[in-house]
């Protein structure tokens, strides 16, 4: 069964499954909300090293094709990321610097906010045994943001920490959300 956590709680990853990890799969996803191809909304992924520099950011690419017409009721999670724990904190493997830091954000697309959006969601499960360690929800609706800070993921001696963070951004403007993922690390 996994960890349910509240916004602004955390958790070992290491200590959810009684052993170090090696890769996990994040999945990140909202809804139900109508929307249209152009307008899903966007999983971006900020890494940050030792020093809280910010050194590579990504997304998912093209959002997922919807065949059911428009409707946002799509299986979750929408978007998946495969995180390879033990590349990302050994310094130099493949040019990458050593990893502090992953911030998970869902952005909107311009025009669009989480004013129709009921729930936004994320869920981290083991990658070789399949087994959910973390779940972490919270409600959307009503609120005419255009981002949000979803969690981080912090690797320190005892191993990878997962916090629910939660934090809406008002502005679409990156800057702003920037202000936000920084304000969480």
């Amino acid at each position: 069964m996994p960890v349910v956590l509240r916004k602004g709680q955390s958790v070992s990853l290491e200590e959810t499954r009684g052993a170090e990890l090696a890769q996990i799969i994040v999945g990140l996803g909202w809804g139900p909300f109508t929307y249209t191809h152009s307008d899903i909304p966007e999983p971006r992924y900020y890494f940050f090293d030792r020093a809280n520099v910010l050194f590579e950011d990504e997304t998912n690419g093209d959002p997922p094709e919807d065949e059911d017409s428009g409707s946002g009721n799509l299986p979750e999670p929408r978007e998946v990321k495969e995180v390879d724990l033990l590349q990302l904190i050994f310094a130099g493997k493949n040019g990458l610097p050593y990893v502090k830091h992953i911030v998970f954000t869902i952005e909107a697309a311009e025009g669009v906010t989480f004013q129709d959006v009921n729930e936004v969601h994320l869920r981290v499960a083991d990658r070789r045994s399949g087994t959910e360690l973390v779940r972490y929800s919270l409600p959307g609706g009503g609120r005419r943001h255009r981002a949000i800070v979803v969690a981080r993921l912090t690797h320190r001696k005892a191993g990878w920490t997962m916090k629910a963070v939660g934090e809406f951004v008002l502005s679409g403007k990156r800057e702003r959300l920037m202000e936000a993922v920084r304000a969480c690390l």
